[in-house]
């Protein structure tokens, strides 16, 4: 029963969407696209870089700071003590939360173009 309404919300979802998308005007589509990418940078930023210094300071605690560690910083959240997994992951997920903003963000205005009389 569960599956059921979870396809059906995701099935709503995408109908409500699209007409979304072909009703609202192009202008509009852009603009939110744009404000939604700006937020997304402005937020997601600087909690990706507070995330990233957090988790290279838990790293030089527990003296294991690889090499070139920030390039796939995920697998060494395993090395972090209960007590400070929090104060690391918080900037993690709000970082995530704006890059899902910037993607957003640009796939509407994407759209917002595309539809526009510049566009395909």
């Amino acid at each position: 029963m569960f599956e059921l309404a979870l396809v059906t919300a995701i099935v709503l979802a995408l109908v409500g969407v699209g007409a979304l998308l072909f009703w609202v005007p192009w202008a509009a589509l852009a603009t939110a696209g744009a404000v939604l990418a700006v937020v997304g940078v402005l937020g997601g930023l600087p909690s990706a870089l507070l995330y990233h210094l957090r988790l290279r300071r838990v790293l030089l605690d527990t003296g294991a700071l690889p090499a070139r560690w920030w390039l796939h910083p995920t697998p060494h959240h395993q090395r972090i003590d209960d007590a400070r997994r929090r104060w690391v992951l918080v900037p993690f997920y709000l970082g995530a939360a704006g890059f899902a903003l910037i993607l957003a963000g640009c796939g509407l205005l994407a759209v917002g173009v595309w539809r526009s009389p510049y566009g395909g």
